[in-house]
């Protein structure tokens, strides 16, 4: 895990990972709610280096290590956008 925040509302754990993935955490349960990532080119996966809610806390904001980021919506998953480093 390179990062690990809480939503404004603290029902809620966001991570990050170099394997590529963040995981968004029901805090009560432990669940996962929705996993946010996806492959490069060739099918490997870019590892994330850090992970974010927007201020509102509808969006998730994910930093790569090859410079790039995606924002993702936080219920569905969705990646909404993408940034090239």
């Amino acid at each position: 895990v390179c990062t690990a925040v809480f939503s404004p509302d603290g029902k809620a754990l966001l991570t990050s990972s170099v394997e590529g993935f963040a995981r968004l955490f029901d805090v009560e349960t432990g669940g996962c709610l929705v996993t946010f990532g996806r492959k490069a080119t060739g099918g490997r996966s870019v590892g994330m280096s850090a992970a974010s809610f927007s201020p509102d806390a509808t969006k998730v904001l994910a930093s790569m290590y090859d410079g790039s980021a995606d924002l993702y919506d936080r219920t569905s998953g969705e990646r909404i956008c993408s940034c090239a480093g």
